[in-house]
């Protein structure tokens, strides 16, 4: 026997946060995702897509009243508007390896997305930015995560699917040695670019941020207007992303290029804190700052890359070798530089990191299910290595 609980207060949230504890006990690679980050997530007072969207959580508890599996639905009304059809998700998943406990969480999730008119349902996925929580690990099970990157145990893969979930997308997280970049060759490019035009390239600067949140946002919605899932990204939600990752961000991290003074091509990193944040076990409660923020400035985190962009018209102009050629100095004292999130069907950003020497070291697959017959899934291209 088990028992299924609506989390709303408290107590229910602590048992949601207790079951990845008990499924990763024995996974030595897992590093607990923050607590705080999750239950951001679902404030409608910090997550904006509450204001056309709905979600909830529920957490299974087995027949001796302890945490066994937990899962999150939710759906975005205003999105699904311009969708060839309503499209649900589902997030968060963990459960401890009983069917029978999986197939309670995930029916239980399935019906309040069909009672909201879903005609598909998409998993892994976040409640709201792609950038973070998406897909399920397919591969790289023997490495830990990055920050906000799933981890998770080879069988949820096999139960989705077993329960109708296809391939759908795959997110690809690249990784380098910057001691391998090609260098030389960038620094050639941007030598001669800069020479014949008037490009110049800056670090992200927490004085200017104002600026940096508008530019940033112009060249992203330029760069990647035509991708599909495509959804502008507002100035002020830059700022706000900006601010609060002022404890762990690193200017030099962030760089943005100008062409006769107008924005044309950027590259965002932050460092990656996992390593550092595994003592926390998810917690990062007022006292264990100082200790976090110590070990944050005895180490030199490698770098893990966010998102990177250059508008349409500029990107065969060689921008993206001046931002290399630029951050490259600021960063040579790091080991390795992460690339996440990376969409298999992207193939200019695949070209543009190979050139960096980065090559898959994981991937995580975004599975859809149908529920309405006339619904059909289509996958993206997926990468072999």
């Amino acid at each position: 026997m088990h028992t299924i609980l609506e989390v709303k207060q408290a107590p229910e949230w602590k048992f949601f946060h207790q079951v990845p504890q008990r499924v990763y006990k024995n996974y030595p690679h897992w590093i607990a995702p923050l607590e705080q980050d999750i239950e951001r997530i679902f404030d409608p007072g910090t997550n904006r897509t509450f204001e056309h969207g709905e979600a909830v959580l529920y957490v299974l508890l087995d027949d001796k009243g302890q945490p066994a599996g937990r899962i999150a639905a939710f759906v975005d009304h205003q999105k699904n508007k311009d969708a060839q059809f309503p499209l649900g998700g589902i997030g968060f998943f963990e459960c401890t390896d009983q069917h029978d406990y999986m197939s309670a969480l995930l029916e239980k999730a399935e019906i309040f997305l069909r009672e909201r008119g879903v005609k598909a349902i998409d998993a892994i996925v976040n409640f709201g930015e792609r950038d973070k929580f998406w897909g399920i690990l397919a591969k790289g099970y023997d490495l830990p995560p990055l920050f906000q990157e799933n981890y998770h145990p080879p069988y949820y893969l096999p139960f989705f699917q077993e329960a109708g979930y296809l391939p759908h997308e795959q997110i690809l997280t690249l990784a380098g040695r910057l001691n391998e970049v090609p260098v030389e060759i960038f620094m050639k490019v941007a030598e001669r670019i800069k020479k014949n035009n008037a490009i110049r390239v800056e670090n992200f600067d927490f004085g200017q941020v104002d600026r940096f949140a508008r530019d940033f946002a112009e060249i992203y919605n330029a760069a990647f207007a035509d991708k599909s899932h495509f959804k502008p990204v507002e100035v002020h939600t830059v700022k706000k992303m900006m601010t609060e990752a002022k404890a762990i961000l690193d200017p030099r991290l962030i760089s943005i290029a100008y062409w006769d003074e107008e924005p044309v091509g950027f590259a965002a990193l932050f460092p990656d804190i996992n390593p550092i944040l595994k003592f926390a076990k998810g917690k990062l409660n007022w006292w264990r700052i100082p200790l976090f923020l110590l070990k944050k400035r005895l180490a030199t985190p490698d770098a893990r890359g966010v998102a990177a962009g250059v508008k349409p018209a500029f990107q065969a102009k060689g921008v993206m070798a001046c931002i290399v050629a630029h951050m490259y100095p600021y960063n040579k004292h790091r080991e390795e530089f992460k690339l996440a999130t990376v969409r298999s069907n992207n193939q200019h950003a695949l070209s543009v990191y190979a050139k960096l020497g980065a090559k898959p070291e994981k991937a995580h697959i975004a599975l859809r299910k149908p529920l309405d017959p006339a619904v059909i899934v289509e996958s993206y291209p997926f990468v072999e290595w």
